[in-house]
C-alpha cells in the first residue's frame, strides 16, 4: 500500500472462521473478499478494477506515483 499497491485478502466462505480472522485483518487490507477465482466474482471484479486503474495511471504518464 506504501506505494500505491493494493491489498485483498481472501478467505474461504465455506468456513465462517477464515472470514472472521480476515475481518480482524481490515485495517492492513483495502478488500476482504470471498476467495472465488472465477470469472465474474467479486474477487474477479476488484483484480480487474485495480489493473484498469493502474493501466490507467501508468498509460496517463503517472507511472512515477506508484513509486
Amino acid at each position: 500500500q506504501r506505494y500505491g499497491g493494493t491489498t485483498i485478502c481472501v478467505f474461504d466462505p465455506k468456513r465462517p472462521e477464515t472470514e472472521q480472522r480476515a475481518r480482524a485483518l481490515q485495517h492492513d487490507a483495502d478488500y476482504i473478499v470471498p476467495a472465488d477465482y472465477r470469472k465474474d466474482s467479486v474477487l474477479w471484479d476488484v483484480v480487474s478494477a485495480t489493473l484498469r486503474q493502474t493501466y490507467e495511471r501508468t498509460a496517463n504518464g503517472q507511472f512515477h506515483q506508484l513509486f
